[in-house]
């Protein structure tokens, strides 16, 4: 059995180049176990989501929603650390 991408339901800023991005209010964003983009589908309101899930085979798919505030950056590294 294949291993299912987690796939995340909200904000996306996706970087286009070195001075632009797409700012996507409501994405579903599929990211495979090995952190691979999988696919990515802009405008999903709520109740497209679980049909958008079956159209990519990922019914059994962990959905993360994304609160208010909170957004993804794909390729984004945070190198914040904390020290003890």
């Amino acid at each position: 059995m294949t291993p299912l991408p987690t796939v995340f339901h909200g904000a996306v800023i996706n970087p286009q180049t070195l001075t632009s991005y797409d700012a996507l209010p409501n994405c579903l964003l599929a990211v495979s176990p090995s952190g691979e983009i999988e696919w990515i589908v802009e405008d999903v309101v709520d109740s497209m989501v679980q049909e958008i899930m079956a159209q990519k085979g990922c019914l059994e798919a962990e959905v993360v929603d994304l609160k208010n505030g909170e957004f993804i950056i794909p390729g984004f590294v945070d190198t914040h650390t904390v020290s003890a």
